[in-house]
């Protein structure tokens, strides 16, 4: 995927397909069908050896130089339509769509626990006493097909126009329409830190109140929009107090902001919850 250059979020998407020949001979000529899925495999593969394109095929093939897409029982199945060469200890390298332009969605996300929730309401003062400083950056796209699992390769064109490697991850099998997440790595301009700034446990009447605060640094020469995921993990039952602006998302067990943060300057995000509890569920 490269990242184009403009307003948003675009990205040049090619996708191969790699088959590899571990079989001790040749083959010639072959016809293959591919299959995309997780049945179950009994053995571990063999070491991988090195990519080469398969004879007869070139990165940039046209629509009847692609695969034939299909259903085989619960898997997809992509057949090729011509015959290919195989040698004994090489991966081949098929076109498996279409070149094509894909909106994306890029975030730079600073994220705090989990979505793990305690057997019992945690009161300890030093549970989770904050995160780290990075800011990852994040590559979000909609599978305009059932995608295969496999490495999604993130490239971006310096000043000159040179593509760059930026980037790379695993997506899962994705269904047509599903969301193909990745995380590209680390943000050179941008820091974060927390800390808690209030805490309160009250046996008598269940309940435990807890505040942060989160500072965002940004060394850069543009503003940046960070992502804030909290996850208040002391316990299932909580409320969100108060907080420095409006989440842009609140779950069960998840907390997001978005946060603007000005180009050379720095942000701060507050927040507070309020934990509750039944006598039946009071810790000892």
């Amino acid at each position: 995927a490269t990242l184009q250059p403009g307003a948003g979020c675009r990205v040049q998407f090619e996708s191969r397909a790699s088959i590899a020949n571990r079989s001790g001979r040749d083959w010639h000529d072959a016809q293959v069908t591919l299959v995309a899925g997780q049945p179950n495999m009994a053995r571990a593969t063999a070491p991988r050896p090195m990519a080469s394109m398969a004879r007869g095929f070139s990165a940039k093939a046209e629509s009847a130089d692609l695969p034939q897409q299909d259903s085989l029982g619960d898997y997809r199945s992509y057949t090729l339509p011509g015959a290919v060469e195989l040698s004994d200890g090489s991966v081949s390298q098929v076109p498996l769509y279409a070149s094509r332009t894909l909106d994306c969605e890029r975030t730079a996300l600073y994220e705090n626990g989990s979505i793990f929730q305690p057997p019992r309401p945690i009161l300890e003062r030093d549970y989770n006493p904050g995160g780290g400083s990075a800011i990852i950056s994040t590559l979000k796209l909609k599978a305009f097909d059932s995608l295969p699992a496999g490495y999604l390769r993130v490239l971006a064109a310096d000043r000159h126009g040179t593509p760059q490697f930026v980037g790379e991850g695993r997506i899962d099998d994705t269904p047509k329409g599903g969301d193909a997440s990745i995380t590209l790595g680390t943000v050179f301009d941008l820091r974060a830190t927390r800390e808690r700034t209030a805490f309160h446990v009250d046996k008598g009447g269940r309940t435990l109140d807890e505040a942060f605060r989160i500072s965002l640094d940004n060394a850069g020469d543009s503003a940046r929009t960070v992502t804030v995921r909290e996850h208040p993990g002391r316990w299932r039952q909580w409320t969100l107090v108060s907080s420095g602006s409006k989440p842009s998302r609140q779950t069960t067990d998840t907390l997001e902001f978005r946060v603007e943060v000005p180009a050379n300057g720095k942000a701060v995000l507050d927040y507070a919850v309020r934990y509750s509890w039944t006598a039946d569920e009071q810790p000892q």
